[in-house]
C-alpha cells in the first residue's frame, strides 16, 4: 500500500476520535490514507495506550492502515510494539540515513510499511514505501521551534529523486494542495487537516480530495 493522503497526529494535546468520524462523512476514501501516530514525547511502546490510545480504537474500527512513528534510534521497539497491537507498519523521523532504513526494513520484514520523514532531498527511497517532505509551506500547527518553509522548488527536487513516493507536509490547505501535486507530489499529508474543529475538517479534507482527483484526472506533462 502506498499513500495518497497521511493523517500525522497533533504533537501535543488531546486527539478527538471522532475527527475519523467526519473524514469518512466528508468522502475520504481510506484506502488511500496512513494513519501516522506521532507523539515524541512518548516512547513507542507508550503510543498506542496513551493520549492516541482512543483514536487508534476508532481507527480500527474502520479498518484505517495505522503506523507507529518512532525516532531511527527506537526501531527494535516500535517494530516490537507495532507487532504487539498489530499496526501495519512504522514510520521513522528525523531525516532517516541508508542503515536505519535497512534496519526498519530487515526488523520489520517486507509485509509491513515503512515510511520516513525527509526535511531535503533524499536517496534510497527504494528502501521505504513512502516519505512524506515539508515543511513545504509554513506550518499551521504551533510548534516550539518553527521550521522554516522550504518552498515548492525544494519540493520538486526532492519529488525528482529516482523512485521516490512523496508527500508534501507543512501549510498544505485548499489553496495550495494543487501546486504541491503539480510539483512532483504523488499525495498531501497535514496535521490541522486532519484534526481540530470538525465543520472546518470536512472543508479542508473536500479540498485535499478535489486535489488529488484533480491530479489523477490531469493529462501527463510535455
Amino acid at each position: 500500500m502506498r499513500p495518497r493522503l497521511v493523517a500525522c497526529t497533533p504533537p501535543t494535546g488531546p486527539v478527538p476520535a471522532d475527527g475519523v468520524d467526519v473524514w469518512i462523512a466528508a468522502g475520504l476514501d481510506l484506502g488511500t490514507l496512513v494513519l501516522w501516530l506521532r507523539d515524541p514525547e512518548a516512547s513507542p511502546a507508550e503510543i498506542p495506550n496513551g493520549r492516541l490510545g482512543p483514536l487508534l480504537c476508532r481507527a480500527r474500527r474502520h479498518g484505517i492502515t495505522t503506523v507507529l512513528g518512532c525516532g531511527p534510534n527506537a526501531v527494535t521497539e516500535a517494530v516490537a510494539t507495532v507487532r504487539a497491537h498489530g499496526l501495519a507498519g512504522i514510520h521513522l523521523r528525523g531525516d532517516p540515513g541508508r542503515a536505519a532504513l535497512l534496519e526498519a526494513r530487515d526488523r520489520l520484514g517486507d509485509g509491513a510499511l515503512l515510511g520516513r520523514s525527509c526535511h531535503r532531498p533524499a536517496s534510497d527511497h527504494d528502501l521505504c514505501d513512502y516519505g512524506v517532505f515539508g515543511p513545504v509551506f509554513a506550518p499551521y500547527t504551533a510548534k516550539a521551534v518553527v521550521p522554516a518553509p522550504l518552498g515548492l522548488d525544494a519540493l520538486a527536487l526532492a519529488c525528482a529523486a529516482p523512485g521516490a513516493w512523496l508527500l508534501a507536509l507543512g501549510g498544505i490547505d485548499g489553496r495550495n494542495a494543487t501546486a504541491c501535486m503539480r510539483a512532483g507530489a504523488v499525495g498531501l499529508a497535514g496535521i490541522r487537516s486532519f484534526f481540530g474543529e470538525p465543520a472546518r475538517l470536512a472543508q479542508d479534507i473536500a479540498a485535499l480530495c478535489r486535489a488529488l482527483e484533480a491530479a489523477t484526472r490531469a493529462p501527463p506533462a510535455d
